[in-house]
């Protein structure tokens, strides 16, 4: 077993040559996994898998060594756990996924931070989703109000997820004197012209089209198809995008191989919205990330905008789907980037949007992407 003292210094030196600025969008994957393949990071159920804290060394270069708070902290000090606090049933599974079965593959330190990449959701059938993407994830260890990075890379792929429920019990419970008097909720109660006419009614246990009673899921990830790393990497990312259907995504091979869009940028982006989000879902005191080698990146507000009465949120995702270029609508910054309140703000700059192909977002476009926003629950 390599020791902890070794693991340390070489973890830290291999993020040090790689991950910090947005070149590492490309070559992080393949340090993390060589490390891991060689028993450097931490293996699932190891039990020597706490932060580990680097031990100086004079053979290192101590530009290299990566200092980590030790494991020994008060516990009224740890950070809290990353929760998905947003509206979408499928990135909560996902997030789920990259925590539970990914993470673990990893060194452990602080904080998990999961950045999903997403190039798109075939939901043509919302009992069993694939979703496409680039499973990024990152640990942190915080360090007087900055996360370090301590470990990550990227899984790129397409999870299949399955429904584990339709539709919400208490709307299809009728009691047995409902039935026989043919009374039920007024949402599960389909008439036809016939029994309109007779008075009569049948009592059906499926929410009526149209109802507030709309069907609700949760998933569990059945299979991830990874691609392979290295030599098949071109391959695997054919395979999958070939027997993809057409869901309305623009160039999903081109998304996974970077001739569509910045990789960089774009897993970026989600990485910092995710932490951004994370810090004001827990009001921590928190004020950048950073990468060993680099400068720390200063984090934001979350980003916010005001539209149609209601108020939406960044969720870091892009869209690429097929659109038409005209806009529905366009926003102003307010003034010193406070909360917007109404119609037609923003709180980070002027941009254009359209209302999204989701239930309960928008896409608003700047950067060159469509940013995806949700509403808030009130």
């Amino acid at each position: 077993m390599v020791s902890r003292k070794r693991m340390a210094l070489l973890m830290a030196a291999m993020l040090a040559g790689t991950m910090g600025a947005p070149a590492w969008a490309e070559s992080v994957t393949e340090d993390v996994t060589e490390a891991v393949s060689e028993g450097l990071a931490t293996e699932e159920g190891d039990a020597d898998s706490e932060v580990v804290t680097a031990i100086d060394d004079d053979t290192a270069d101590d530009e290299a060594t990566l200092v980590v708070d030790d494991g020994d902290a008060d516990d009224e000090a740890a950070l809290p756990e990353f929760v998905y606090s947003g509206n979408s049933a499928v990135l909560e599974c996902v997030c789920a996924y990259i925590r539970d079965e990914l993470a673990p593959m990893y060194l452990e330190s602080d904080v998990l931070i999961p950045v999903p990449v997403i190039f798109g959701v075939d939901d043509t059938d919302e009992t069993q989703v694939k979703v496409y993407g680039d499973f990024w994830l990152y640990w942190f260890a915080e360090q007087d109000g900055t996360l370090v990075c301590v470990s990550g890379g990227q899984n790129p792929g397409v999870m299949y997820l399955e429904a584990e429920n339709e539709v919400d019990p208490e709307l299809t419970e009728v009691t047995e004197s409902q039935e026989a008097a043919g009374e039920a909720s007024p949402e599960l109660i389909e008439v036809t012209e016939g029994q309109e006419a007779a008075g009569e009614a049948e009592v059906s246990t499926e929410p009526a089209e149209g109802s507030e009673a709309a069907e609700s899921f949760t998933y569990r990830v059945v299979q991830f198809d990874q691609v392979t790393d290295g030599s098949g990497l071109e391959e695997d990312i054919h395979r999958i995008c070939s027997e993809a259907a057409d869901f309305g995504v623009i160039d999903l091979e081109g998304l996974y191989m970077g001739s569509a869009v910045d990789k960089s940028m774009l897993s970026t982006y989600v990485m910092k919205t995710f932490i951004e989000r994370y810090v004001e879902d827990n009001q921590l005191d928190i004020t950048a990330y950073q990468f060993e080698g680099w400068d720390p990146v200063e984090l934001e507000p979350v980003k916010y905008a005001y539209i149609g009465d209601k108020l939406y949120r960044d969720t870091g995702e892009a869209s690429f789907l097929g659109r038409c270029g005209n806009m529905d609508f366009a926003l102003t910054q307010t003034e010193d980037g406070a909360l917007p309140q109404e119609n037609g703000q923003c709180s980070f700059g002027a941009c254009d949007g359209q209302y999204g192909y989701m239930a309960e977002t928008v896409d608003l476009y700047y950067g060159d992407l469509y940013h995806v926003f949700e509403e808030v629950p009130k």
